[in-house]
Formats: structure tokens, sequence, C-alpha cells
């Protein structure tokens, strides 16, 4: 295991530190070096679709060449492009672009050059020394004391002449020299024939494939996914998974590949529809707002103030009925919670009614409460409104006031039934063009809303993901402030109030800056490089690592994002956990493997035997759905996994 303190002390018993600089010193943002000739094929067009294929083969037959002329493999960049037939290359430009420093290598030699170290770079590419030095460049690495680059010494590592020669040019002998370096055969096996003592640095983006598996599946099917796996492998912080950073790296790997094609798609979407100005709705659209602004930003844009709240109010006096639907539509809560959460309870005569003494602690969704509300709340219709009269005044008046009917206006919301964007166009008579995360078949007026991931018109896998839990998508979609409540007018125009609960709002501000700053970071990464593609980011792509989360998490999936809450209720409704509601609501085969997450935890608080008990009895639940075949896969290695825990605290001499 490499270690690299361990690394640092060692290096400081030798003069000369030599490193290898492709998957150690530097990184590329794609999974796989090749994949680089398919990112040309995306944004250059006269290389045209095959060119990763040709750019693959004219580099080994180029080599073939050389070997039966000069006796070596070396090339150079005007070797392999005379072979495929074309004069020049944007490849290298796209090289800059494309590369990063390894921030855990960079950290590493800074220290030793601060020890007084010698510091040598021996690289086998087709770059010259003088490109070479324009990537380090560019990616803020110091130029080497020595670089010794293969396509121009016509030595290489692997093949170990170039050591012998970096001795001789160096004048030391093999004992006074470290080499760091990725390759087991090329870093480590070569360099020790010399004499050379070697440290084998584990390649960075196989730590995180080690974990996450999947990220070699999504880059094989689509340049995207290697773009968003190489991201994503060579983060150091989404690497380390340390539960302090959780939101942030849900934010980096889960929401902010999804932002990334949610934004260019309503970019899109905004040309092709000529949009002049949009609407983005508060909390859904917060973070999508700040970010469509600072990438793209070719159409006005408003922060939308709204809620169902707001809106259940609003039709309190223009649509009763629609009112009363909204009220009842919220979920998993009680008739008690369900009137206070549109402040009913302050209306003197509803709390002290026998309709409400008798079904208070009665969830909304029973059907003798479906039944009887509507009945209550339209006894009670003249108090309601009254109630409601002065804040829906300023609310109006702030809908007239903010919408320009003169032009044509998007509605963004991250989606699924359209229901705000139908009662928005209801209240202002304005037809407004939708454009959301997703939007679900059964929505209320789906001819003028468009999804990115589904609509009506196209459905597709990215439903059971999302539908896997839409509370987890609400979150990564959400805003630092608490539920709104309402508007007040002053001197200085319309200002939000939000529901007051200062613990639960303290939490979900600090989930939620967590949540941005990892979609930043990730969007300060990809969007430069998918910039001038011709074709957008597929939604399947971007949902990927969602799907995984989701579908397969991680412990320290179940652990943290298990047990957060989420309010999917307007106003002061209850919060509810994003995970465990869904296991019961749906019993799909997925939703087994949170369930199992929970119960793995319950051996904290239980005996060895009782909590192992109900782990079996959980897994075979997953066996009836899945077959025998893949239960019987899943709990071998959950079984080999906790043996190996037993194994390694007998060893340490730990309780068993």
């Amino acid at each position: 295991m490499f270690d690299i303190e361990s690394a640092y002390q060692r290096a400081l018993t030798f003069e000369v530190i030599s490193f290898d600089i492709f998957d150690t010193v530097l990184l590329r943002k794609v999974l796989n070096p090749t994949d680089i000739f398919q990112v040309l094929s995306e944004t250059h067009a006269e290389f045209g679709s095959d060119f990763k294929k040709r750019r693959e083969l004219s580099e080994k037959l180029s080599r073939i060449k050389n070997k039966q002329k000069y006796g070596n493999y070396e090339v150079t960049f005007s070797d392999i492009y005379a072979e495929i037939g074309m004069k020049s290359s944007n490849e290298f430009e796209v090289e800059k672009k494309f590369i990063q420093r390894n921030s855990e290598i960079y950290d590493l030699i800074t220290r030793l050059r601060l020890a007084g170290k010698t510091i040598i770079f021996i690289t086998d590419i087709y770059f010259s020394s003088d490109e070479i030095e324009m990537l380090l460049e560019e990616a803020g690495v110091a130029k080497p004391d020595h670089l010794f680059v293969s396509s121009e010494l016509k030595l290489s590592k692997g093949i170990g002449d170039i050591y012998p020669h970096v001795l001789k040019q160096l004048k030391i002998a093999g004992r006074q020299i470290l080499h760091i370096g990725d390759n087991e055969h090329s870093d480590v096996k070569m360099a020790k024939q010399y004499g050379i003592a070697s440290i084998l640095y584990p390649e960075k983006r196989g730590r995180v494939i080690a974990r996450k598996k999947h990220l070699t599946n999504l880059a094989k099917y689509d340049i995207y996914g290697s773009i968003i796996s190489g991201i994503l492998a060579n983060d150091s912080e989404f690497e380390m998974q340390r539960k302090e950073d959780y939101w942030r790296n849900l934010g980096f790997g889960v929401a902010g590949p999804l932002y990334a094609g949610f934004l260019s798609w309503l970019d899109e979407q905004f040309e092709k529809d000529k949009i002049e100005c949009s609407l983005f709705v508060s909390r859904d659209g917060y973070l999508v707002k700040k970010y469509y602004d600072l990438y793209f930003g070719k159409v006005k844009t408003q922060y939308f103030y709204q809620s169902r709240k707001v809106v259940g109010q609003l039709l309190a006096e223009f649509d009763f009925d629609m009112y009363i639907a909204n009220l009842m539509r919220q979920n998993r809560i009680s008739l008690n919670e369900a009137l206070d959460s549109f402040e009913l309870f302050e209306i003197n005569n509803i709390p002290e009614s026998d309709f409400v003494r008798r079904n208070g602690r009665k969830y909304v969704d029973q059907k003798s409460i479906q039944k009887n509300l509507p009945k209550f709340l339209k006894e009670n219709q003249e108090a309601i409104r009254n109630f409601y009269k002065e804040r829906n005044y300023t609310y109006f008046s702030y809908l007239e006031e903010t919408i320009d009917k003169s032009k044509k206006t998007a509605f963004i919301d991250v989606g699924w039934h359209g229901t705000q964007q139908k009662q928005t166009s209801l209240l202002t008579a304005m037809p407004f063009t939708g454009y959301v995360l997703a939007l679900h078949p059964w929505a209320a007026d789906p001819s003028n809303i468009r999804g990115y991931v589904y609509d009506a018109n196209h459905m597709n896998e990215g439903f059971h993901t999302i539908h896997q839990s839409i509370e987890v998508f609400e979150l990564l979609f959400s805003a630092p402030d608490n539920s709104l409540l309402g508007l007040n007018r002053t001197t200085e125009g319309f200002v939000p109030y939000f529901v007051n609960d200062d613990e639960f709002a303290n939490l979900h501000r600090e989930i939620v800056l967590q949540i941005d700053r990892g979609i930043g970071e990730f969007l300060k990464e990809i969007m430069p490089l998918i910039s001038n593609f011709n074709r957008r980011l597929p939604s399947n792509v971007a949902l990927a690592m969602a799907h995984e989360t989701l579908f397969f998490p991680e412990d320290i999936d179940l652990e943290i994002l298990g047990k957060h809450t989420h309010n999917p209720n307007p106003g002061k409704g209850k919060a509810i956990t994003l995970i465990p509601e869904i296991s019961i609501r749906g019993h799909r085969t997925t939703h087994i493997f949170w369930r199992v997450g929970y119960l793995k935890k319950l051996q904290k608080n239980t005996n060895f035997i009782a909590s192992h008990l109900l782990l079996f009895i959980e897994y075979l639940k997953i066996w009836k759905n899945i077959g025998f075949r893949r239960g019987l896969e899943i709990l071998t290695r959950r079984l080999k996994r906790q043996i190996k825990k037993l194994a390694s605290k007998y060893r340490k001499g730990e309780p068993v």
C-alpha cells in the first residue's frame, strides 16, 4: 500500500528523486489515455467518428516501422500523423486542456525540493521535451532539474535502456537515485535491473475504480462517461470518502454530472425555442440558476419566489377545489400536520372542531380523511379565504410586477408533475414553456413541459432511477433557505419569509452549501472540457452516478444519506427520512439493499445472533425477488467482507 509520508521519508535517503510523468505527476481528465482521441472526434468534425481507431492503429504501425528502420519503437507526433496522412493535429491542444497535476505527488515533489533533493522526470511518450514542459506549465508543475523523454532519446523505460543513460548523464550510481512511477514493469522491474531503487505508485484512478467499479463501464460506452469517470477518479476528496466530506462528494460525484447535462440541455432548449426570459422557481431552481448564469447566461434569468404553500394560499381565493387538492396531496403526514403546514390551526374554530379532534392523528391519505376533509374545508371556506386575504394580495402584486407577459418566458423547475407551472399559468393567464429535470408521464398538462431525463414523450430507464427516491433528487436541487411561506412588501421591494425551524433549517443549509461546493467544483472541471462538443451530455450518462448510489449504495451512503431527513410537503410539513420510506413504500428489490444496510447497524445494539438472523431474513427476500444465483453472489460478497474485517481484528488482537 502506497503511503505518501513513507515515500517522503524513504526519498530523503537518496540524492536524486526520479518521477514518471503521465499517471504519476500528471493526470488526464479521461479514464483511459486513448479516450483523448475520441475527444478530437467530438470537437473536430474533420477527424471523423472513427478517428480513435485510426489514431491507435497509426501509432502501432509507426512504432513497427521505426523498429525496422532504427532498431527502436520510439516515435514522435510527426511519425504518427504521417502514418495517418494528416499534416497537422489539434491533439496537443486537447491534451493541454485535459491535463492536471496530481496533487499528492505535486506536494511530495514540493517537499523534496525544499529538502534540497534533485528532481528529474523520465517518461515514455511521443511528445517532445518542449511539449512536455508546456504541459507541466499548464498544470502548474515547475520544470524538473532534468527531463528525459523517450521520443527524443530513442530510449525507453519499457526496454530499460533509458536508465543507464540517465545515470551516465547525471554522473551518479544507481544507489543514489530513487524512481517513483505507476507501471510495475517500466518503473519498477526495469529500474531495479540497473540498481535503481523504486516505489510503485498505485495509479490514482485504479484506487477509485477498485471501490467504484462501475466507472469502468461508464467510460466504455460514451466519451462523456470517460470524462466524468476521469474527473471523479482524479479528485482526492472523492477518493478518500471521508464522512466529513460526504455531502460535498455527493454534490461532486452524483449531482455534478446531472447539473452539467441539465444546464447544457437548458441552453440548447432556450436557443431552439427562442426564449427571451426565464423564471427559475425558488429552492428547486436556486442552484440551476446560479450555474446557468455562470456558464451560459444568454437568456435573462430571474429567481422566482414560489412554493406549493404560497400557490395553495392563492388558490383558496381563485379555485378552492384546487386548494383542497394541494392540501390533500401531502405525503405520509397526519391531518394535524397537514392543516398546520397550511397554517390553518391559526384560524380559531378549526383546531377545536370535532372533525379535527376525532381524526387529527390519522394520515391524510386514509380513505376516511380523503372522503370527509373536502367537506370540512368547504364548510370553513370563508374563514380560510379571509385568513389568507392580505398575504394573497401581496403575492398577487408580486406576480403582476415580476412576470413580463410580452416576452416568451421559460418556467424552470425540478419537475415531476408540472403542477406549479400549471397553477402559475392559471393565476397569471401566462402560457409558459416549461423545462424540468424530469416529468412523470401522468403529469397534469405535459403538452408544454419538456424533461431532460424523461417526459411523456420520451420515457426511459431514468424514470426508475429518479423514482427510486424522488426525495434525494429534491435535496440535490434545493436551496440553503427553508420552505417559502410568503412575501412581505417593503420600501426595498418584496422580501421572502421562510418556515421558522432553526434546528432543521441550519442543518439543511449546511448540507446544501456542501452539495453546492461539490457541484461547483465538478462544473469548474467539466464545463471547459465539453464546451466545444458537437452533442450534449446524454441524460443516461449524467444520471449514471445517481443510479449507482441509489441502487448499489456503499456503507457510507447507508450511514449518512439513509439517515438524512427531507420535507417533501409544503409549509411546515413533517420531515421524513429519504431512504427508509421508499423501502416501505415500494418493496422493490433494490430497496432491500438499503434495508440490509440499516439492519447492519443494529449489530451495535443487539447481540450477534439476533442481528445476523435479521440480515439472513432480508437476504431471503433478495433471493425471492432476483433469484438464487444473484442472491448467493450478493451474500457471498458480503460474507467475504465480514470475514476480512473479523480476521483483521483478530490479527490486531481486538475483540471479535
